[in-house]
């Protein structure tokens, strides 16, 4: 008998460890794969260094990454904090060069072992394994997140597994990981837009669950230092919102308040898209301006019934009341949460402006955990009804010490599974990482401009200040060389910036100045030339 309970013990400490070492590959391998292919910041990646940097300044950023969707609304509004140029800030002054992305990988991998380690205290080997395999399959189909970790829906989505994780766990009662939650929410509410309400909603859901089930005293401890870790994450974008005139805040609400939308019904078609028969969540995705994945995606929506989306709704209403009144308290809770985020999903996706729809082609990435956790919540009332059906009639004839092995075996073959879960999505990550439009935006090839169009800009303006724009040969390498090049004369030392207005992305104090010199640089067949000054 004691022996067995030590083996029981240490397969389930090996198959923690596994969950971690799988996650450990995902991120790795592509790391690995970058760096071999000669990354360097281009487009987004590089306004994310470039931001980062300047938090040691004068003027740190109090706001988060540029929104495409500011165009012709008279202001320039941005994500809703500055959290990740905050956390990257050290790794890109200790590598200026790199620092933005393996510093952003090293909190993609903390983000989802933080998740692992809250689905472990929450149901144990399952909720972990479950985890991991979550990270599967992004890995292969929205492989963006694993080969691009820099970018902010990417930071945003892994960060979003760890707050549902973390709701779980403090929501059934265990309220000692809110701190976590309230960390976790507010990297992820940060990030990207599209997963702000849905993070905040959860930090109030899983304190309010928490209480309600929790077995001990309440101890201020861990709602002090709940409440501190949310001032701290939350200070910036406050004092920017109330000195700022209007604040970014209030430019965001505007914007999304009085524009016409996309409606209820193409919300709830993402829903179902998400959750039907052939989920989207199992089809691999693409990035970029890509036209065809755009039109396959809407497509893909706009192939599912609104209908079916109320369905889900009630049924996750049906599967909390009825949890709740079986003792099915674990199963509750997750499918409280689980409703929660579909239906916040719903009204996000409902909001967004007609005049953003092409944002869909990566904010639907916020679809993958909401449709993958309403399938697991699906699937485990399925089980739990099995197993109460049968429970009555369950054969006793079996020994116990039998039934003990069988465990320990089941535990090993689970042990195999999470390897060979994290070896599959490490392999299609690195698999990916040469592809145009999921490595980097406007492919390597820009990446390869980079150095020579800093060489002609330092032919042209060997020193001081200067903004430039890069005429391309499409508006992919337009942007991704133009901040590439920008970051680039940063790092050597230059002080360089965009010209009117595509300075805004770098921050609201990066407009140039009326004696700053500008220059055009026109790239065509792989060469860059100044064609104006």
């Amino acid at each position: 008998m004691l022996g067995h309970f030590r083996s029981n013990s240490t397969v389930r400490r090996v198959s923690r460890l596994a969950c971690h070492m799988a996650a450990v590959a995902v991120f790795l391998s592509a790391l690995i794969e970058d760096l071999s292919h000669g990354w360097r910041a281009t487009g987004d990646d590089a306004i994310i260094a470039q931001r980062s940097w300047s938090v040691f300044t004068l003027h740190p950023p109090l706001v988060g990454q540029f929104s495409q969707g500011s165009g012709g609304i008279g202001h320039t509004y941005y994500d809703p904090g500055p959290l990740l140029f905050w956390i990257l800030a050290i790794p890109v002054r200790l590598d200026p060069v790199h620092g933005v992305l393996w510093g952003s990988a090293l909190l993609c991998l903390v983000g989802i072992m933080l998740a692992i380690e809250a689905a472990w205290a929450f149901r144990g080997t399952v909720g972990a394994v479950v985890v991991v395999a979550a990270l599967a399959v992004i890995a292969c189909t929205q492989s963006f997140v694993i080969v691009n970790p820099v970018w902010n829906p990417s930071v945003g989505v892994i960060w979003f597994i760890a707050t549902l994780a973390c709701a779980a766990t403090a929501g059934s009662g265990r309220l000692q990981w809110w701190p976590a939650l309230v960390l976790a929410a507010s990297v992820a509410a940060q990030a990207h837009l599209e997963f702000t309400v849905m993070s905040l909603a959860l930090v109030v859901l899983g304190l309010a669950l928490g209480l309600i089930q929790r077995t001990g005293p309440i101890r201020a401890r861990w709602l002090a230092t709940g409440l501190g870790i949310g001032v701290l994450c939350w200070i910036a974008p406050i004092v920017q919102e109330v000195t700022g005139k209007p604040g970014n805040l209030t430019i965001a609400w505007e914007w999304l308040s009085t524009h016409s939308t996309l409606g209820i019904r193409f919300g709830l078609e993402t829903l179902a898209s998400v959750t039907a028969l052939h989920p989207l969540w199992l089809s691999r995705q693409n990035r970029g301006s890509n036209t065809d994945a755009f039109l396959g995606l809407l497509s893909h929506i706009d192939s599912h019934g609104a209908a079916f989306g109320v369905f889900v709704i009630l049924s996750l209403v049906a599967i909390t009341v009825g949890a709740w009144l079986a003792r099915r308290r674990d199963l509750a809770t997750l499918a409280a949460i689980a409703f929660v985020v579909a239906t916040i999903g719903v009204w996000t996706f409902s909001s967004l402006p007609t005049a953003s729809v092409l944002t869909i082609v990566y904010a639907d990435v916020v679809l993958w955990p909401i449709g993958m956790v309403i399938w697991v919540v699906w699937l485990w009332a399925l089980f739990a009804l099995a197993t109460a059906s049968v429970a009555k009639v369950r054969t006793l004839s079996r020994p116990p010490a039998t039934e003990g092995a069988l465990r320990v075996s089941a535990r090993w073959l689970t042990v195999f599974g999470v390897l060979v879960l994290g070896a599959v999505g490490a392999s299609v990550a690195a698999d990916t990482v040469s592809t145009p439009h999921l490595g980097v935006l406007g492919g390597w090839s820009a990446v390869d401009l980079v150095p020579r169009t800093v060489a002609a800009v330092d032919h042209d303006y060997p020193t001081g200040p200067v903004a430039l724009y890069v005429d391309g040969p499409n508006s992919d390498a337009d942007y991704s060389l133009a901040y590439g090049v920008i970051w680039q004369l940063h790092v050597d030392g230059r002080d360089a910036t965009a010209t009117a207005p595509h300075w805004q992305p770098l921050g609201p104090r990066s407009a140039p100045t009326k004696s700053e010199p500008r220059m055009t640089l026109r790239i065509r067949n792989s060469v860059p030339a100044v064609i104006s000054k």
